[in-house]
C-alpha cells in the first residue's frame, strides 16, 4: 500500500474542517499542510513537497489553476485533485490542460471523494461521473447544457438575457415575471456561478454555448 503526504488548499473553514476529518480517516494519507489562499499554498507546496494536493480553484487571491501552471512543472511528482463547484466544460478543459489528475464536484458524496483520494494516491486519474459526462460531450462536440450549475430553463433564460445585454427589467418582461423576482434570479445566478460582473457572465454564457460569440 502506498502512503502519500497531502496539502489541503480550501478557503472555506467549515469545508476545510470537513475535508480534514475525511482525509484523516484514511491511514495512508497524512496532511502536512493547509492553506486558504494562493500565497500560502505556493509557499507550502515549495517548502513541503506534498505528494498530493486537494485544490479548490476559487481562492480569495486568484484561480488555483494559475498555481498549478506555475509550480507543477517544477514539481511534476505532485498529483493534483481539484475540488470545485465549477463544472463548466471550459474550466474542466483548462484544469486538465494545466495538468491536474482528478476533478471532483463539491456536491459529490463523501464516498466519491474517498475514491478520488485513493485513485490519485495510487497514481491513477479520477473524474466525478458528472465531470466525465461533460468532458465526453465536449470531446464529441455534442450539444446540450455543459454546466452542472445551470439546470433550470428559467436560469438559462435569465442568463441568456443578461448575456445579450438586456437590462433586468427587460429580461423580467421577456420572462413574464416581476422586476423584483428577476433581480432575485440575477443575484442568485451570479452567486451560484461565482461571477461578479455582467462581462464575466457573458463570457460564461459564450463558453458554454448559451449565447453565440
Amino acid at each position: 500500500m502506498k502512503h502519500a503526504s497531502l496539502l489541503l488548499v480550501e478557503d472555506h473553514p467549515l469545508l476545510r474542517s470537513g475535508l480534514r476529518q475525511l482525509i484523516q480517516q484514511n491511514p495512508l494519507l497524512t496532511i502536512i499542510g493547509e492553506a486558504e489562499d494562493m500565497d500560502s499554498a505556493r509557499a507550502q507546496w515549495i517548502a513541503l513537497h506534498p505528494q498530493l494536493i486537494v485544490l479548490d480553484l476559487h481562492l480569495p487571491d486568484g484561480n488555483g489553476l494559475l498555481l498549478v501552471r506555475e509550480l507543477l512543472p517544477r514539481f511534476p511528482q505532485t498529483r493534483i485533485l481539484v475540488l470545485s463547484s465549477d463544472a463548466t466544460a471550459g474550466t474542466i478543459t483548462q484544469a486538465f490542460e494545466a495538468g491536474v489528475h482528478g476533478y471532483v464536484i463539491k456536491s459529490a458524496p463523501l464516498s466519491e471523494m474517498q475514491r478520488a483520494l485513493d485513485a490519485l494516491r495510487l497514481g491513477h486519474a479520477f473524474l466525478s461521473p458528472e465531470v466525465a459526462a461533460i468532458a465526453l460531450r465536449k470531446l464529441r462536440n455534442e450539444p446540450g447544457d455543459t454546466s452542472l450549475s445551470i439546470r433550470s430553463p428559467r436560469e438559462r433564460e435569465m442568463l441568456r438575457g443578461l448575456a445579450l445585454g438586456l437590462r433586468t427589467k427587460e429580461v423580467a418582461d421577456q420572462m413574464g415575471i416581476q422586476v423584483k423576482t428577476a433581480e432575485t434570479f440575477r443575484r442568485r445566478l451570479m452567486q451560484k456561478l461565482k461571477l461578479s460582473s455582467v462581462a464575466e457572465l457573458t463570457r460564461y454564457a459564450i463558453r458554454n454555448g448559451i449565447v453565440d460569440p
